[in-house]
């Protein structure tokens, strides 16, 4: 069916009673002729002429051209109907263990893809992940492709990047599940600089430097270049150092100035929103954030840096983990899944929408060039002469 996109445009029909004005105003031009013969009757008064339209086949065209210009100011399209719903779509965020996204949803015959650019089939769950730099914009371009009644479920991990700043709103209702993970894009942005560590600790975090003592370790036994030394928390730091890891409840102003300078600072025992989140354990639970300092940045810790009560401490990767996201550049793009779930459209789409301003165009440039030649073509008829 037809709908009209700017249905004000339709005002335009007022336009109409021009043409029936200047049809009714403009009459054909009568000459009246004496007759000798007629100077003997008797002078009788003249029957009044009847209302009539003349030139009907102008006025027509006149009228349509005016109809189909409104037309046009409406925007007209044609309301394709609904494309049938198809197999049920379910896709897995780069960043979700593939098994365990599969034994999450109970679909035995969906089809199953990446959310990666080109929508690759998920065949084997062993199989690597591609690339996913366009979260958001993904979501879009399946959201137009696939037909507004299929359903579609989307697994993302915890932390999702590639975000923008538009929240996604879609033609259909998606089944947004979260499960235990990173959505993690930062592998081109890693620096590999070396890494010089120094740690100071006010007096409720000093059993927190043997961690940190071994981490460096960890590090250097990774063949990565990292050193590692301790100083008070007030201390001036010294020019060089990468990271100041501070086991303090309170940023100390001289490790505030050198951060709002350009450096890095990690706190542990801060607020648990403190900051865009970065690393989560196998829970789900975020247990690294980062925000910006001035021109530095600050990664916060809810809990102590100790395995009782921080227990991503204890898992193999850790150290790995923890370097990576030192070592990689802020990304503005990040954010929680769970707050960044899709919202449906007021009105969703029943069918593909077709533009028939084209055609509308078209068919007024004939009318009017119709329009212009009988109108030419009456003009041209002599007095007297039947067209």
């Amino acid at each position: 069916m037809i709908e009209f996109l700017s249905p004000a445009g339709l005002f335009a029909l007022a336009a109409l009673s021009l043409p029936l004005l200047i049809h009714l105003i403009r009459r054909p031009q009568r000459q009246l002729r004496d007759f000798a013969a007629l100077r003997w009757l008797a002078e009788r008064n003249r029957p009044r002429e009847k209302l009539r339209w003349h030139e009907r086949l102008l006025l027509l065209l006149r009228l349509l051209l005016l109809a189909v210009l409104a037309a046009l100011l409406a925007l007209p399209a044609w309301r394709a109907s609904p494309l049938p719903a198809g197999t049920a779509w379910v896709l897995v965020t780069p960043g979700v263990d593939a098994e365990t996204a599969q034994r999450s949803v109970d679909l035995p015959a969906a089809e199953w893809h990446w959310l990666a650019p080109g929508f690759p089939q998920l065949i084997a769950a062993a199989e690597p992940p591609p690339a996913a730099p366009e979260f958001a914009s993904l979501i879009r371009e399946l959201d137009q492709q696939l037909p507004p009644t299929t359903a579609v479920t989307i697994i993302v991990p915890a932390v999702l990047s590639g975000l923008d700043g538009g929240r996604l709103r879609l033609q259909r209702n998606v089944d947004w599940r979260v499960l235990p993970g990173v959505a993690d894009n930062d592998a081109e942005t890693e620096l590999h600089a070396p890494l010089r560590v120094q740690a100071r600790a006010d007096a409720d975090g000093s059993s927190e430097f043997a961690v940190a003592a071994a981490l460096a370790q960890a590090w250097q036994a990774a063949g990565r270049d990292a050193s590692y030394d301790t100083a008070a928390a007030e201390a001036p730091v010294p020019v060089g150092t990468g990271i100041v890891f501070c086991f303090c409840a309170v940023l100390p102003n001289v490790l505030e100035r050198w951060v709002a300078d350009g450096g890095t600072a990690l706190l542990t025992r801060q607020p648990a929103d403190s900051g865009e989140p970065v690393r989560v354990d196998d829970g789900g639970a975020i247990w690294l954030r980062r925000r910006p300092l001035g021109h530095g940045r600050v990664f916060s810790v809810s809990a102590a840096l100790t395995p009782q009560t921080l227990p991503p401490l204890l898992t193999p990767d850790f150290p790995a983990q923890l370097w990576r996201a030192l070592q990689t550049e802020a990304q503005p793009d990040r954010a929680p899944a769970a707050a960044v779930a899709p919202q449906k459209q007021d009105a969703a789409s029943p069918g593909p929408l077709r533009p028939l301003e084209q055609g509308l165009a078209l068919l007024a440039a004939l009318l009017f060039a119709a329009e212009r030649l009988w109108a030419v073509r009456r003009r041209r008829v002599p007095s007297g002469a039947t067209a």
